[in-house]
């Protein structure tokens, strides 16, 4: 086997594990979602946790992120942060209060309040595991 084929055989369980995670913090199965996302901006993934960004109209976009501590999240975040000096949008759940507090600790203001809302059964989520949502649009 070549050095990217031993690469790709240790990452693929570690990625199946947080694709897990992301199932079952969202409520819903998102790869081909975050396969598009991945493709219009950066992404970073450790086993513990990934974080997205891309471009928007006005400011760079942080999200979606989710990870299995806030330590992970935060150190997830601060690398993109740190990647360009931009301005930045970040839309969080504000039932996540970790994800709260790390955004105000990094200087970011509540500019508009997040609501999730269903229509029909109730979902099943993990709304700790998530600290920063695709966008309104996207969830």
């Amino acid at each position: 086997a070549t050095e990217v084929e031993d690469s790709i055989t240790l990452v693929q369980p570690i990625l199946a594990a947080l694709l897990q995670r992301d199932t079952e913090s969202f409520g819903a199965e998102r790869l081909t979602l975050l396969e598009s996302l991945r493709s219009s901006g950066r992404c970073t993934v450790t086993p513990n946790g990934y974080v997205f960004s891309r471009p928007g109209r006005v400011a760079q976009y942080l999200g979606p992120c989710m990870a299995t501590s806030d330590a992970e999240a935060r150190t997830l975040i601060v690398e993109h942060l740190q990647s360009l000096a931009c301005n930045w949008y970040w839309d969080l759940l504000p039932a996540n209060s970790s994800a709260v507090r790390c955004a105000e600790e990094l200087g970011f203001t509540r500019r508009r309040t997040l609501q999730r809302m269903r229509h029909g059964e109730k979902i099943n989520t993990s709304d700790a595991r998530i600290y920063a949502i695709a966008g309104f649009e996207l969830g």
